[in-house]
């Protein structure tokens, strides 16, 4: 019984923690067009296949509008269009981390540090390639993330880098450069414009291919700030999918988010 009351008091307080800090505003909300993010998401592509992200970074501590803290769980799935509706799963990488934000009074910057692991893996709706005597790419890594962000009215201007200090694929360059930029115009008090842009260099075996991502649409958020928006997306460059760390995507594709405080 003494378990179960510190495992009830427990769940208490984050779940009290998470109510209260949803109110506050964030001292580094989550960067719009970046595909990294803790949010659900599905995306209808040109390349006749589906985006299907699904998570959630919810708040675990806040002190003031200056200081939080977030748990960041989910997934980055790739689905082909197949017929009758269906839509073989054919890669899905998994992430799950910390991350702290911090934003000071005296300052016009903020800054947000994620630790996490992120892994990827074949699913069954991939042509598979292999023999019974193949090896199997694995693609697993820790990391830390460092971002730096300063808004000048509308506008809001962000870089940093990935510093990977893990992994079990050698190939993969340690270090990824990171910059973005977005612009959001309120339309009334709970609905916006929002439009963005989020860059990445990344390296793999010796060559560096860029990760252009491109996002523009109308956002809705409730006064307990889920939000729900419809967006056209534009992307291009090397796969976000581990897996396929050697294709290169190229596609337009229009799809709707929910985003979770």
């Amino acid at each position: 019984m003494p378990m179960i009351r510190r495992v009830v008091t427990i769940v208490a307080i984050v779940v009290t923690s998470c109510c209260v800090t949803a109110q506050m505003a964030d001292p580094f909300p989550q960067p719009i067009a970046n595909p990294l993010e803790g949010r659900v998401q599905v995306f209808a592509t040109t390349a006749d296949a589906l985006r299907f992200d699904i998570g959630a970074s919810p708040s675990m501590y806040a002190v003031d509008s200056s200081f939080r803290v977030r748990a960041d769980f989910f997934t980055l799935s790739q689905m082909r269009s197949a017929e009758a509706m269906k839509f073989p799963v054919e890669t899905i990488d998994y992430w799950f981390g910390l991350s702290a934000a911090w934003k000071p009074e005296s300052l016009p910057v903020a800054l947000r540090l994620r630790l996490a692991h992120i892994s990827a893996h074949f699913v069954d709706g991939t042509p598979w390639p292999f023999r019974a005597d193949s090896v199997v790419p694995i693609y697993s890594r820790e990391f830390a993330e460092l971002l730096l962000s300063t808004t000048l009215g509308p506008v809001r201007l962000y870089g940093g880098s990935t510093f990977i200090w893990s992994g079990h694929n050698p190939e993969f360059a340690r270090i990824i450069p990171q910059a973005g930029v977005e612009v959001r115009h309120q339309l009334d008090e709970d609905m916006s414009m929002q439009a963005a842009y989020d860059g990445k260099l990344v390296g793999y075996r010796g060559v560096y291919l860029p990760q252009h991502c491109l996002q523009a649409g109308v956002v809705y958020r409730h006064r307990t700030d889920v939000e729900g928006g419809i967006f056209l997306y534009r992307y291009e460059g090397r796969s976000i999918h581990g897996m396929l760390a050697d294709q290169r995507d190229s596609y337009w594709a229009i799809g709707v988010r929910l985003g979770m405080p």
